[in-house]
């Protein structure tokens, strides 16, 4: 009986190879990567399979190196999704404004953990979010809240993808249905001119008078004109600049950078704007 012969030594550098078996059959097998236990040992990983002979071992070890090499292959990890979302959000903190960290962690631990975290990341299905955006629907969670659901577990997955962790964002193929309108609440419309006229002529006495008008006349977020200080404006040159904006977060008060980097801007004071 021919006795099993070692990973074929030109064609293995220390990601896999082919050997006969003593069926007769070859096998083939190309290393994934290597996973650190608890204990400092490494345990290698792998993707294998078996040919009637050397010359289709061979290829089949060509085409999954190939694979491999257009992350294809993911290297196999018992890491759930509760964990890499934690991990996630770590990496993330220090490239995301702290209100947009704050909100990531309360959309994680208040949707997608309790659904989702005791599964595999590898073991992640399409229909796993689909049985999840159903489940949350049904509890009246809005459309908007739904795509941040969804928002933050695709960037998860994304980031994933790019580490190898996954070869596939299932997050890309499922995404949630907007829930059914209720027909009695009516949708949200913005004033008309004559509806604002109506309001500032009603807050003309109020002591915000002037943070209304701003609001109003410029388009400006809340955050942005609550966080306006007078060096930011200009009366002679008839400008206003918005780099800073006050939120909250956590509770508390605090001077943060604008939403976006488009939201720094100057822009022009109307003539009445500059009056009131």
């Amino acid at each position: 009986m021919a006795r099993p012969k070692t990973p074929d030594k030109k064609r293995s550098n220390g990601d896999g190879g082919v050997w006969e078996l003593e069926a007769g059959r070859w096998r083939w097998e190309v290393v994934l990567g290597y996973v650190t236990k608890p204990d400092g040992t490494r345990s290698r990983k792998s993707k294998s399979g078996t040919a009637k002979n050397e010359t289709e071992a061979k290829k089949a070890l060509t085409l999954a190196r190939a694979d491999k090499e257009r992350g294809m292959l993911a290297t196999p990890d018992r890491i759930t999704v509760a964990e890499w979302l934690e991990k996630w959000l770590v990496t993330r903190g220090a490239r995301i404004r702290r209100n947009t960290h704050l909100s990531y962690e309360h959309i994680i631990k208040k949707h997608l953990a309790p659904n989702l975290g005791t599964k595999r990341l590898q073991a992640l299905k399409p229909v796993d979010l689909h049985v999840m955006y159903e489940t949350l629907a049904t509890h009246g969670l809005t459309a908007k809240t739904l795509r941040n659901i969804h928002g933050v577990l695709y960037g998860a997955l994304s980031d994933a993808m790019k580490l190898e962790l996954i070869y596939r964002n299932v997050a890309d193929i499922t995404r949630p249905e907007a829930p059914p309108q209720d027909n009695n609440i009516k949708a949200s419309q913005s004033w008309t001119a004559s509806e604002a006229a109506q309001f500032l002529n009603v807050a003309r006495g109020d002591s915000l008078y002037a943070l209304f008008y701003l609001l109003l006349s410029l388009g400006l977020r809340r955050g942005e004109v609550c966080g306006l200080r007078w060096a930011n404006i200009d009366l002679e040159r008839r400008s206003i600049r918005i780099d800073e904006a006050l939120v909250c977060e956590a509770g508390k008060l605090a001077i943060s950078a604008p939403k976006t980097k488009r939201s720094r801007r100057v822009l022009r004071l109307p003539s009445d704007s500059l009056e009131v």
